[in-house]
């Protein structure tokens, strides 16, 4: 003869322990942007002909969403919680036009879009690597500077400006703002530099 089954019930520390799962959530994402920063001193008087930020390029463990930090060596900190506005390159180079732009006499800088050529010179940077280190954000950046010179009839001279930049921000904290601050500082930091390295005019 069969056995009748018992309802089976939940203790009732089981079933708050199930609410309490039911309604937990993850915290909201916060998204992040570079801001340009003022130069300490006037517009440069540099000469030379309208630059055109060409393009920006970062490391591939950089170019994603999350924010990512190296915080030391063979590691990094991908944050699920806290990401880019817009692709992190897209953000140095906007950043970098409005750094150059605040720096330079006014029409030196031409939009990315400007067709290339044509008496423009083209900047192209390369974000080699970034890190953490003794409460700093370490930058090893690469820019090129491209642009045609007078020559023979029909003939211009193209000319490279090559440089290697290692620059250092100070990082208030750990949080991601601060981290954010920092990003903005070594791009400003890179205007100023790319400023120093133009002719200056005569």
């Amino acid at each position: 003869m069969g056995h009748a089954m018992k309802p089976f019930r939940l203790a009732p520390a089981a079933v708050g322990l199930m609410a309490l799962a039911g309604c937990g959530h993850s915290p909201p994402t916060q998204f992040f942007t570079l801001d340009p920063l003022s130069p300490a001193t006037s517009a440069s008087t540099t000469a030379g002909p309208p630059i055109r930020i060409d393009h920006v390029t970062i490391p591939a463990i950089l170019d994603r969403p999350e924010m990512v930090r190296e915080r030391s060596a063979e590691r990094l900190q991908v944050d699920d919680f806290n990401h880019w506005g817009a692709p992190l390159g897209d953000l140095m180079r906007g950043a970098l036009v409005e750094d150059l732009t605040a720096r330079l006499p006014a029409g030196r800088v031409v939009p990315t879009a400007a067709p290339s050529g044509g008496g423009v010179a083209d900047l192209a940077v390369e974000i080699a690597a970034v890190h953490e280190t003794s409460g700093r954000v370490v930058a090893d950046v690469d820019w090129t500077l491209t642009q045609h010179t007078p020559g023979p009839p029909g003939q211009p001279q193209l000319v490279r400006t090559l440089r290697h930049e290692r620059i250092q921000a100070p990082l208030g904290d750990l949080s991601q703002h601060a981290f954010a601050a920092a990003l903005s500082r070594v791009m400003a930091t890179l205007a100023d530099r790319i400023v120093e390295g133009l002719p200056a005019a005569g």
